[in-house]
């Protein structure tokens, strides 16, 4: 202790003779140690952190693989999850939801909301505890047939209704007397029984077909057992059996897309597999790649501040020769001579790491003010104590790591050169050093600035996907109509129609258009279906599958995306008695009419009260 209380010492009167020098060391390594602080912040709470559920590792979400159509992530039917519970032994349990624009009314103005409909266990599977009041609970489940809710004379009972912490603190100003209040979600009547955890989020990935914050949850009301295989909307979950792996699950789920694909046409047509993804994985998977490669390039910059305080350290060893050489002189052993100056790079590298974790704060609000919309978990992302002392040790390891060289190269001197050494012989000798110095540092720098420029180079590629419209101008809103109340599709499109027209006559409004879901909103694939070439037999169109989107007149134009051929949809086009068209993707006109699609017939399924027709 005392040796090192001396290393101490010497090192800060070291700072003190050579202040410019300190300052540049301490400079050079904060930027780096602060952008690695910043983007190592981001990656930790996107991508590294647990889902902040029950035991989140044992977590899967089930996806369905759709060889004939192409589809990856497809959701399921009920009567699939129902067969998911019965036969799969790894899984200690499985639920599922699906997500929709609605209204809330009741006791204050009508307010748009994202409402959930989960199975009853659905709170319970992840692990999370109401902030009010009670989850779902087994008696909740009606099993009511869906022919209630297509028939126009029927009226489903009151179901039950757990709220969202937020809509909670916003409507009801936390008042514990919202438990067995009635309100009305999409006009059907619902009961309050609890009220969600706050923050209580749902981290899915874009695929799923709902959004990631639920205003109000609904227990599912409907008879799974009695649905179409192919009226696919659930987004399933499932948590594996405590020892149960995930290649175990997988092989299980094998099977049972195998016997799925042998008892049910529709599975067999569409290639049906099932496969479990671990539900953190899937939920930061589109985002991994631009993480990783912007941490990839300023882990670069970081390589390059030690190389330059590596290459300073080489300088100013070669300045204090004579000093180390008398050192050596008087007895000081070459261990002791380079922990002495590897006390230095650690001083420094502390010095620079508190000054670097204030830039990386600066940086982690600077990336949280710029982020993408659609980058997950960012509610997650902070800097803590945690962070910081790894940071701190990544840096003090790496800058020692560049700093042993230095203090090796000083260590052994030549004792009689060095103190015999006229000044004129060191001067020449202290210039061919730098020299060298100099042009390994441009090399090793150059190395560096390519492999940092190739990886921001990738994460540039990964930010401009052309998303296929031209945003610029392009504002959205939701229009929730309640389900009871615009049953008939003439009345909710007329509504549609008119809402169109009175937007479009606003000053500045160039186009309006209309489509559900919203691009790139999630939950695309709660509307596909089969599809066909012509009068084809069912066979043959039933081997297809492809997602679909219910549009008005005007989106094209609205969302600047450019017709290959033909035309889009106009105001004819919209009558009740108009012949049915189709605008279709270059992917499935290639694929169905190679020599061109204009004037063809496409089959399609169509849901239409309870049955599907084709058209």
């Amino acid at each position: 202790m005392r040796t090192l209380l001396q290393d101490i010492r010497h090192a800060l009167r070291c700072f003190l003779r050579w202040p410019s020098f300190s300052v540049v060391v301490i400079v050079t390594l904060a930027l780096g140690i602060g952008a690695n602080a910043a983007v190592f912040t981001v990656v930790d709470g996107v991508l590294l952190r647990p889902l902040p559920y029950r035991d989140p590792e044992r977590l899967m979400m089930i996806w369905g693989r759709m060889s004939s159509a192409d589809m990856v992530k497809a959701p399921w039917s009920g009567p699939d999850l129902l067969d998911f519970r019965d036969q799969a032994g790894s899984f200690s349990g499985f639920a599922a939801a699906a997500g929709f624009n609605s209204t809330l009314t009741g006791d204050f103005e009508p307010e748009p909301i994202q409402m959930g409909i989960a199975t009853t266990n659905f709170f319970e599977l992840l692990g999370a505890r109401p902030e009010l009041g009670r989850s779902f609970n087994a008696d909740d489940q009606q099993n009511l047939d869906p022919q209630v809710f297509s028939s126009p004379d029927a009226a489903p009972p009151p179901g039950v209704a757990i709220l969202s912490y937020e809509v909670w603190e916003r409507r009801y100003g936390l008042d514990p007397n919202v438990i067995d209040k009635r309100i009305r979600v999409g006009g059907q009547p619902v009961t309050v029984v609890g009220v969600a955890p706050k923050g209580f989020k749902l981290h899915l990935p874009p695929e799923a077909a709902m959004p990631a914050r639920i205003d109000v949850w609904v227990a599912m009301a409907t008879d799974l057992s009695k649905e179409a295989r192919d009226q696919q909307w659930l987004t399933v979950l499932g948590r594996l059996k405590k020892g149960a792996t995930q290649r175990q699950a997988q092989f299980e789920l094998n099977d049972i897309a195998a016997r799925l694909r042998d008892e049910n046409r529709f599975h067999a047509n569409a290639g049906m597999e099932i496969e479990a993804v671990p539900m953190l994985e899937d939920a930061v998977g589109h985002v991994r790649p631009a993480l990783q490669a912007l941490w990839g390039a300023v882990g670069f910059v970081l390589l390059i501040a030690c190389a330059n305080v590596s290459n300073l350290l080489l300088l100013r060893s070669h300045a204090m020769r004579r000093n180390i050489a008398i050192r050596a002189a008087l007895g000081g052993s070459r261990a002791r001579i380079v922990r002495q100056m590897l006390t230095e790079s650690a001083l420094l590298a502390l010095a620079a790491g508190v000054v670097g974790l204030f830039l990386g704060s600066v940086g982690v609000d600077l990336l949280l003010t710029l982020r993408p919309d659609d980058l997950p978990r960012i509610e997650e992302v902070r800097l803590d104590g945690s962070i910081a002392a790894v940071v701190l040790a990544a840096s003090l390891a790496a800058t020692m790591l560049f700093g042993l060289l230095p203090a090796l190269h000083a260590s052994k001197p030549d004792l009689a050169v060095s103190l015999r050494q006229r000044r004129q012989g060191a001067e020449i000798g202290r210039f061919r050093i730098l020299n060298a110095m100099v042009a390994a540092e441009v090399a090793l720098s150059l190395i560096l600035l390519i492999g940092t420029g190739l990886m921001l180079r990738s994460f540039s590629n990964l930010e401009r996907v052309e998303p296929g419209f031209d945003p610029e101008g392009v504002l959205t809103l939701n229009v929730s109509l309640p389900s009871l109340k615009y049953r008939d599709p003439g009345s909710g499109t007329a509504l549609h129609s008119r809402l169109r027209r009175e937007i479009e006559a606003l000053p500045g409004v160039v186009a309006v258009g209309a489509v559900t879901p919203l691009p790139l909103a999630g939950g695309g694939q709660n509307w596909f279906g089969p599809y066909a070439a012509g009068q084809a037999e069912d066979e043959e169109w039933r081997r297809n599958e492809g997602d679909y989107r219910p549009s008005l007149p005007g989106l094209f134009r609205a969302m600047g995306t450019r017709l290959i051929a033909g035309r889009a949809l106009n105001e004819e086009d919209n009558r009740a008695d108009a012949r049915p068209v189709a605008v279709v993707d270059e992917k499935l006109a290639r694929r169905l009419w190679p020599a061109g699609a204009l004037g063809k017939r496409l089959s399609v399924l169509r849901s239409r009260q309870g049955s599907f027709e084709k058209y």
